[in-house]
């Protein structure tokens, strides 16, 4: 879910959506809230279309979360 996240803040909607996607598949009863999150998505392509701005992380702090996450990633396996 951290990926769909990232997908997110990036504005790349149609990749996060296929992450939640892929999350559902895997945790048919996991315990996010998936329908907030689909509505989330939807509003955010809608007004990505509409006003052609996404908001979101320079590539800087993009690139300083993604390593904070495969950091945390390593330290759970």
């Amino acid at each position: 879910m951290t990926l769909g996240i990232f997908y997110y803040e990036a504005g790349q909607i149609e990749n996060a959506k296929q992450v939640l996607q892929r999350y559902t598949e895997i945790f048919p009863k996991g315990s996010l809230n998936v329908d907030k999150m689909r509505a989330t998505l939807d509003a955010a392509a809608i007004e990505k279309t509409s006003s052609n701005k996404v908001a979101g992380l320079s590539a800087n702090a993009r690139r300083e979360v993604y390593e904070l996450a495969a950091n945390l990633a390593d330290e759970s396996r």
